[in-house]
Parts: structure tokens; sequence; C-alpha cells
């Protein structure tokens, strides 16, 4: 299953109508392909992602995916961070 940043239930209660199941998903994963492609991002909640950025000094790491929310853990080189 594609990406859906709807469901076909959002887009009945949207048209205020009932809609046919399989053509209101096929529509809702080709609208959501363009906003992704448009937006350069899956625009999708991970609820696990472990992530490894390789980075010099810089003060900027920037992310593959925004926005970010809670992030358990830091760590540089193989040490936890913490905030502050």
């Amino acid at each position: 299953m594609a990406d859906q940043l709807a469901s076909d239930e959002d887009l009945a209660s949207s048209l205020q109508r009932d809609v046919d199941t399989a053509s209101a998903i096929l529509a809702i994963e080709v609208a959501t392909a363009v906003v992704q492609a448009a937006a350069g991002q899956r625009i999708v909640r991970a609820t696990s992602t472990d992530l490894v950025i390789w980075g010099g000094t810089d003060s900027v790491l920037l992310l593959p995916e925004r926005p970010v929310v809670p992030v358990a853990s830091v760590s540089y080189g193989g040490s936890a961070l913490t905030e502050g």
C-alpha cells in the first residue's frame, strides 16, 4: 500500500457523499504522491526510526525528513549526548 495523507472516509466526509473505496484510495494515493514530490519528502509519521548521519564538526545536521517529533536519544562517537 502506498502512503496516504487521508483516508477514504476523510474523502467521503469532505465530499459529503459516499465514495467507491477502491477509487477513493487510488485518488488519495495519487494526490499524496503529488504532495510528497512537491515537498521533497514523505510527510508520514515514523513511529521508530534509527538514523545515522555522518557529518563533520558543523553545528547543523540536516535531517532527511521534517518535522522531527520526540527524539529518544542522540549519540556522538558512541557517547550519549544530553540537552544543554
